[in-house]
């Protein structure tokens, strides 16, 4: 009869094959939970150039952002360098389109490097439940350069200069606006501004559109809650 060796552990009578499943279990479970946050996210691409980019944003965002948080758009960068300029490009047409949601970061007042490390208690004290957009723009491959990335998740300011900075955001909008380089602030300085300029537009239209459909949809809610409300008053 084959014996089965047991030994002491927190669990009662645990043979080494049960403690290696367990152990094999919670595995399982932390690996899946990096999974879910890292590897498995949606990301949706769209290139400058294509007539239904802005309808491409639009709907990115209607499908990443949940309806019942107060729009929070966060624009980092600083119009020091042409390339890193797009974020506050953006803060600034939506600030002077009056758009209907919390907007920080413009060209007046820029959210740099040096006031990130600060970000995330700001936003986490005064937005606490809101989802934050983070804009940015970024190097990649020559081929990806004109190319718009929305994805569910935060992005890493100044990763492409080497900056170690904390992550920022639930939903991130990257503009490709250079190639990758050794140095990428050089990369950065030598972009074209038409293309800041042009990239800015078409992302600030697309969330202009996205942010009159969120508060439509909010008010159409509403409307719907109140007047259910209305006909179980009605009932009683």
């Amino acid at each position: 009869m084959p014996r089965t060796l047991f030994i002491k552990t927190p669990f009662k009578n645990c043979s080494i094959k049960n403690i290696l499943c367990k152990y094999f279990y919670c595995f399982c479970i932390i690996f899946l939970f990096y999974v879910k946050h890292y590897i498995i996210m949606e990301q949706f691409t769209f290139a400058l150039n294509n007539k239904i980019t802005k309808n491409g944003i639009f709907s990115a965002l209607e499908k990443l952002y949940p309806v019942h948080c107060p729009p929070v758009i966060v624009c980092i960068g600083t119009d020091g360098v042409a390339g890193d300029s797009l974020g506050p490009f953006i803060g600034t047409i939506l600030k002077e389109r009056k758009v209907n949601a919390y907007v920080y970061g413009n060209l007046n007042k820029p959210i740099t490097a040096y006031e990130v490390p600060y970000l995330n208690s700001f936003l986490n004290g005064v937005h606490s439940d809101s989802k934050i957009i983070v804009i940015d723009s970024a190097v990649g491959n020559a081929e990806e350069t004109g190319l718009i990335k929305i994805t569910d998740s935060g992005i890493k300011p100044g990763l492409g200069a080497k900056k170690n900075l904390p992550l920022v955001g639930d939903i991130s909008i990257i503009g490709i606006v250079a190639p990758k380089s050794k140095n990428a602030t050089e990369q950065l300085k030598s972009t074209r501004l038409r293309l800041i300029y042009e990239m800015a537009n078409v992302i600030a239209d697309g969330i202009e559109d996205f942010i009159a459909y969120y508060w439509q949809t909010r008010e159409e809610r509403k409307k719907m809650f109140y007047g259910i409300s209305k006909i179980k008053t009605v009932a009683k």
